[in-house]
């Protein structure tokens, strides 16, 4: 099919499986090539067949959209089946395995998130030597993993900046709260945007207040700080207004 040989294929797919669903935005759907590994990686996830003669872009983009859980469908094609996965995987993914590939399908946008630059207070790093800053630079996120979570030490407001290196124009900052039991820990978050580098490192009253999010998260959660129109910065601050220890998990501007 013509459709396979595109690298990125963009879908407006219309929610007709659910009537509560009826009513709810087109879906864009972004094509990308993952593993068949990754997309089964433990978390949740579910399979569906295709009945002959039927659409499988219609049966698993509805069969995804009718699952709050899912964030990617792929199609399995020898054995005639959508596969649903919540991990998450960006439209700027590059899969090394090419041997197990399969074409699959992400609802996520493509993100400033590959341009950043990142600083950040003081990470657990004598407990936790894995739980780094950079790993919120991700293309691929395994919900629920928290050792590929950032973890931060409970100093006074601890907090990570973002630096895309020039001005760029976004609405959304999309970040997945951690699971486990602590996940009530992320909570008293703020977000804010500017054009200038602070001259206090962890002071970002100067900038522009865009979210708050008071919580607590529930686990997995897409805390979503979303401005009234788009704006224009080159930095993004994310603080924890308290005192605690922090633990982002995967982070997105666009």
């Amino acid at each position: 099919m013509t459709h396979f040989k595109a690298r990125i294929w963009m879908l407006l797919v219309m929610q007709l499986w659910v009537p509560a669903q009826a009513a709810s935005p087109l879906q864009r759907l972004t094509r990308v090539d993952v593993s068949r590994a990754l997309a089964a990686t433990p978390g949740r996830y579910s399979t569906l067949g295709i009945p002959p003669g039927a659409s499988y872009v219609l049966r698993c983009s509805s069969g995804c959209v009718a699952l709050l859980w899912c964030r990617l469908w792929c199609h399995d094609s020898p054995a005639d089946a959508c596969i649903f996965s919540d991990i998450v995987v960006m439209p700027e993914y590059d899969e090394t395995n090419t041997a197990d590939v399969i074409p699959c399908y992400t609802m996520r946008q493509k993100s400033y998130m590959n341009q950043a630059v990142i600083e950040s207070s003081q990470e657990w790093i004598s407990n936790h030597p894995g739980r780094l800053k950079e790993n919120l630079m991700d293309k691929s996120y395994v919900t629920g993993d928290l050792d590929t979570c950032l973890l931060l030490e409970g100093v006074t407001f601890p907090w990570f900046l973002l630096d895309f290196g020039e001005p760029v124009t976004f609405q959304h900052v999309r970040i997945i709260a951690q699971t486990g039991s602590n996940v009530y820990t992320f909570c008293d978050v703020e977000v804010r945007v500017g054009i200038s580098p602070v001259s206090t490192p962890g002071d970002f009253s100067s900038y522009r207040l865009l979210g708050k999010f008071a919580g607590p998260a529930t686990e997995n959660q897409d805390v979503d700080f979303k401005a009234a129109k788009p704006v224009t910065a080159r930095f993004v601050s994310v603080q924890k207004m308290k005192q605690d220890w922090f633990q982002p998990c995967h982070v997105e501007v666009y």
